[in-house]
């Protein structure tokens, strides 16, 4: 009995780190908005995603080299496919920050929860419960009072960058999980060519501002810039990988889930933005059907393919 009770206790503890740090990446993705807007005020968006992404690169090369693991031809093809997706997703996302507030940017992007099931269904056509798209309509009208908290007007550029950055990554997900199914591709692999695919494309397009923006950089601005890179890329990605590979999907799933309401918090508490009752009313909404729909899609999942379902994924 003894025995028993000493396996629980170091199960409970392994599962409380676990979920210590998926909240951990939640925190520090929910951030992230804030800090690229900081960044955003002093250089373009193509330079910071170019020395965000430089950054991630250099650091997880080595990482991956060090592992010594081989890779196929189609490994690296399908990794440089989803770095054309990343790109596209982080210049739409970036461009957004930089013409929303960092409340809206994290809100609006949780969108990308209930759009990747909603793609999958549609590819694999295997549709989703209705409860689900009751969820997607609150959701929607959620956006709607929250980009019109300070009263009823079109939407900002700003906040359309974010809708459509919430299906590029919905999207991203939907192609790469197809892709990579039934492969045991590296994922560290897998991400530092996403990210060398993005680096070299935009280095090439803007290394002249990148030089100069780094000439520019203050000490607090050179720490936000490693912070994107080191912490909210390489750092976030590495726990991810090892919760979601040691817990189920869907816990892992529900706890990043939580990333918006860092996002609002952050940006409240330190970045000062204000937010109007209609505003709160509309984000509480986005949170609340996104986390609705988010466990009835797991749910669903675990109904029609329980084995699948129960199984971390082998590209995180």
């Amino acid at each position: 009995m003894r025995g028993v009770a000493y396996a629980q206790t170091v199960q409970s503890s392994r599962d409380r780190s676990l979920d210590v740090g998926l909240i951990v990446v939640a925190v520090v993705w929910g951030s992230s908005y804030l800090t690229a807007k900081s960044l955003l005020a002093v250089m373009s968006v193509t330079t910071l995603l170019s020395l965000r992404l430089s950054v991630s690169a250099i650091i997880l090369g080595p990482l991956w080299w060090a592992r010594r693991r081989p890779v196929t031809r189609r490994e690296l093809l399908v990794a440089a496919w989803g770095g054309v997706l990343l790109l596209v997703t982080f210049l739409l996302e970036t461009a957004g920050v930089a013409h929303t507030s960092a409340t809206n940017a994290g809100l609006i992007i949780s969108f990308a929860i209930i759009l990747t099931p909603v793609l999958e269904s549609i590819a694999s056509r295997h549709w989703l419960p209705a409860p689900y798209f009751v969820a997607t309509t609150v959701a929607i009208v959620g956006v709607g009072l929250l980009v019109s908290s300070h009263g009823f007007h079109r939407p900002s550029g700003g906040d359309l960058l974010m809708l459509a950055a919430a299906l590029g990554r919905a999207s991203a997900v939907t192609s790469s999980g197809h892709m990579t199914k039934g492969y045991d591709y590296d994922a560290m692999f897998y991400t530092f060519i996403q990210c060398s695919v993005g680096a070299v494309i935009l280095t090439v397009v803007s290394v002249p501002h990148d030089i100069e923006a780094l000439g520019r950089l203050s000490v607090s601005q050179w720490g936000a810039l490693l912070y994107l890179g080191v912490f909210c890329s390489v750092i976030g990605l590495m726990l991810q990988l090892w919760a979601v590979r040691a817990t189920s999907a869907s816990r892992a799933s529900l706890l990043l889930g939580t990333e918006p309401l860092f996002a609002v918090a952050v940006s409240v508490v330190i970045g000062h933005e204000s937010m109007t009752i209609l505003g709160l009313v509309g984000g509480v909404l986005i949170v609340v059907a996104t986390y609705a729909a988010q466990g009835m899609e797991i749910r669903h999942r675990e109904a029609a393919h329980p084995l699948a379902a129960s199984s971390p994924p082998t590209l995180a």
